[in-house]
């Protein structure tokens, strides 16, 4: 009977190594932050921007497929369902790029790219490969209030409540590098009610345990109706209701072909809309 302590106390410790355990969330979100700008490619990117309004249907987007950015290509690489979700309905088309050649694929007829669709890709794929505008501007570390982080053999976990104001302001400054938006960002006073009017959030961070590449991001967060009145104007339908953001990347930096569509017709015949 006394030997069945040790050997209990044994045979936990034994499991407990095998099973991973606690990490440091500072740790694991600044190594993982640091790390966004070396992320260039992925066998396959899912990435779901959806907002659930307290009146009213869902609306969104959702890209499915791999993707490999430009450096040095003309275009970048990618095969990508995107849909569009809204007014109770989903659209979806197929968005492929070989390098050098943009397409649209709709119905299962390909379509050439025309010119300024083709610069309008480049451009974007400039800008996220940019240090000011990529995907290292994202300050992830910034966007999660009281963290947990837990480690295992192949993924470290981070959770904890949404800083909606931190991500707020990093969008902002996002949307303006790209040229899109004029929104300002959050002053203190309109900070202090956006942070009052999020009525519940959500933060999820996966990242590789070895090589603290970004592996998935989920960002949820319920807001009230009190919010300033241009953040209102821009969000629309948004306030009052859900925002769900979600990036899923299977093996990051993993190497990605694309192969062009067989008998593309020109540019000039594509639907529009």
């Amino acid at each position: 009977m006394r030997r069945t302590v040790p050997l209990f106390l044994g045979f936990t410790l034994f499991l407990a190594g095998c099973g991973g355990g606690d990490a440091d969330p500072a740790t694991v979100l600044s190594q993982t932050a640091a790390n966004l700008g070396e992320i260039h490619s992925a066998e396959s990117m899912h990435l779901k921007l959806l907002v659930d309004p307290a009146e009213g249907d869902p609306f969104g987007f959702e890209l499915e497929g791999p993707f490999a950015l430009c450096q040095q290509r003309a275009l970048p690489l990618l095969d990508v369902e995107y849909t569009q979700i809204a007014n109770g309905q989903e659209a979806t088309v197929r968005i492929v790029a070989n390098g050098t050649r943009g397409f649209v694929v709709i119905d299962g007829t390909a379509y050439e790219m025309s010119d300024d669709q083709e610069a309008d890709l480049r451009s974007a794929c400039d800008e996220l490969e940019s240090g000011d505008s990529g995907l290292e501007s994202l300050r992830v570390g910034d966007w999660v209030r009281d963290p947990d982080a837990s480690a295992g053999d192949d993924v470290d976990t981070v959770t904890g409540e949404l800083d909606v104001v931190a991500v707020v302001n990093d969008l902002v400054d996002i949307a303006r590098a790209f040229g899109g938006s004029t929104l300002a960002r959050l002053d203190a006073d309109d900070a202090g009610r956006i942070a009052e009017a999020t009525e519940d959030s959500r933060f999820e961070l996966e990242t590789g345990h070895d090589d603290h590449l970004l592996r998935r991001l989920f960002l949820e967060a319920k807001l009230g109706f009190d919010v300033p009145e241009d953040l209102r104007r821009a969000l629309g339908d948004a306030v009052g209701g859900t925002f769900t953001f979600e990036l899923e990347l299977e093996d990051p930096n993993g190497q990605v072909e694309v192969q062009q569509p067989a008998n593309p017709r020109p540019s000039n015949e594509l639907p529009g809309g």
